[in-house]
């Protein structure tokens, strides 16, 4: 006879320890840590949020949550199945962190700008902005491989990067950031940047893949590419169409977007005038090709007189050609300006050409912010940019394009561009090479 015997433990719990903490080590003073049966709603523990256990009922689905703290971005949920004898879940707030600019009105001349000037969050902002090749692989899809910051001609790998067209259209990543305008007195206006929305009456600009270069068309299609004459005398609604040939998701540069490169000059440069800072350049109208900047990567040009100018890896952010814009139309001196959640927003131009006299900097200038009505919030884009070579969906791509049209978001003496008639790519939902 045998004296084996079976012997079956049963885990009537588990002990789960949750760690909660903020990334600045503030006190949690104050804070409460809910943690919930998700199937009945059941309240597990509720208290304060620091050394907790708690003993959570066998295959029992729960989730561990904290409370809103002012100034941080709270941790997301914890959930899990009670099927362990202990756990560890850690929960930590982010403080939000944001930098200022102020344009003062009461000063004359293009730097009037002054604050955190290429400073803290402005800086990473400016820092994430990357050139890159981008193919579509599917609808909706395209993946993305960056380019070296110091030579647009290589990859990160110093392997050499083809610019022409046959590895993808050449693009500028602009990430996604929260801004928020507030009056300072009445001589000044505060622009703020953060990384993480401080709160609701911040605004979203949506983060999207930008055309290096002025558009280029081929078979009724738009690129992006480096070699060519960018294409011009060409309609808005052509270049439209031209652009969504490329799929869903492609489109014309829009004019939230031209606002947002606007934000980030005057942010990096502490100027309303980029031809005083990058150069008038030495492109003509007609004559030239793209990618006269490749061996410079994302750096800026310094007052230059020759090829085109180049801003954090976009090519002739102003000058050559005037570019087409999408989602505005003007009528009678009135802007239309679509949003991109959805409903539009009216501004009334304050000169019979057609130019928005209520701009940001006040005093003329040569580098323009239009409108100061408030803006929807964005959709954000699904994007990650941490891994080359990797698949993106939905993103929104624009195409630059270039036709002389007085709506330009930037000036030079004529009237400069910077996604208007010749197209860059562009695309909220993606880019590439088909």
């Amino acid at each position: 006879m045998s004296n084996a015997r079976e012997v079956q433990f049963l885990y009537l719990a588990e002990k789960l320890t949750i760690n909660v903490s903020a990334n600045d080590a503030a006190s949690l003073s104050g804070q409460t840590l809910s943690v919930t049966n998700v199937g009945t709603g059941a309240v597990l523990y509720s208290g304060a949020a620091a050394g907790v256990q708690v003993l959570i009922p066998y295959d029992v689905n729960y989730k561990a949550s904290v409370n809103a703290k002012a100034g941080y971005a709270s941790p997301a949920d914890f959930t899990a199945t009670a099927n362990m004898i202990s756990r560890t879940a850690t929960l930590q707030y982010e403080k939000i962190v944001s930098a200022d600019i102020t344009f003062a009105k009461n000063v004359s001349g293009i730097s009037n700008i002054t604050g955190s000037i290429n400073q803290g969050i402005i800086a990473e902002i400016l820092a994430k902005m990357r050139s890159c090749l981008c193919k579509k692989t599917g609808e909706g899809q395209v993946a993305i491989r960056y380019l070296k910051n110091s030579d647009r001609n290589y990859y990160e790998d110093n392997t050499a990067a083809v610019l022409t067209g046959s590895e993808g259209d050449v693009m500028v990543y602009i990430p996604e950031f929260y801004y928020k305008f507030s009056n300072v007195d009445t001589n000044n206006r505060k622009l703020s940047f953060a990384l993480i929305r401080p709160d609701s009456t911040w605004k979203r600009s949506l983060g999207g893949l930008c055309g290096a270069y002025k558009a280029y068309v081929s078979s009724s299609k738009v690129y992006s590419r480096s070699g060519v004459m960018p294409t011009a005398d060409t309609s808005q609604t052509n270049f439209i169409s031209y652009a969504q040939a490329r799929g869903g998701g492609y489109n014309l540069i829009d004019y939230d977007m031209h606002c947002a490169i606007a934000f980030l000059f005057f942010a990096k440069y502490g100027s309303r005038s980029s031809q005083a800072v990058l150069g008038l350049g030495g492109m003509t109208y007609g004559s030239g090709a793209t990618g006269t900047t490749n061996s410079i990567g994302n750096a800026d040009t310094v007052t230059t007189s020759s090829g085109a100018v180049n801003f954090q890896g976009i090519e002739a952010v102003h000058g050559w050609y005037n570019e087409w814009v999408s989602g505005v139309t003007i009528d009678n001196n009135v802007w239309t300006i679509q949003q991109a959640e959805g409903g539009q927003r009216t501004v009334s131009a304050g000169t019979s050409d057609g130019w928005i006299t209520n701009r940001l900097p006040w005093a003329p200038a040569i580098f323009w912010m239009l409108s100061l009505l408030p803006w929807a919030a964005l959709k954000p884009p699904i994007l990650q940019t941490s891994i080359p070579n990797q698949v993106l969906p939905a993103l929104l791509c624009g195409v630059r394009v270039t036709r002389y049209l007085r709506m330009a978001v930037w000036r030079t003496r004529v009237c400069t561009t910077h996604h208007r008639t010749r197209m860059r790519t562009w695309a909220r939902g993606l880019l590439s090479g088909a």
